[in-house]
């Protein structure tokens, strides 16, 4: 049983899913050094969390929002990005 979860969704929406894939290919071809913090952070946030017995806490995974809504970000510039290159 999951506690502090949403019952039948996930912490994140679908859409948020597609631009955070977009974020990630802007982290990766843009190359700035503040991304790649950004991107080291999100890979080395869970590490903490597994050193805690409890797994079934959604509450623990609070630490990724921030980080996932700065790569959708990301994502979203991307997008605004080709609007203007392309249209």
């Amino acid at each position: 049983m999951l506690i502090h979860s949403t019952g039948y969704y996930g912490m994140f929406l679908l859409p948020i899913l597609i631009l955070f894939f977009l974020g990630l290919f802007n982290i990766v071809e843009e190359k700035k050094k503040e991304y790649y913090l950004i991107l080291f952070a999100f890979i080395l946030t869970p590490l903490p969390l597994t050193m805690v017995g409890s797994v079934y806490r959604a509450s623990r995974l609070m630490p990724y929002i921030p980080l996932v809504i700065f790569i959708a970000t990301l994502g979203i510039k991307r997008i605004l990005d080709w609007r203007y290159t392309y249209w």
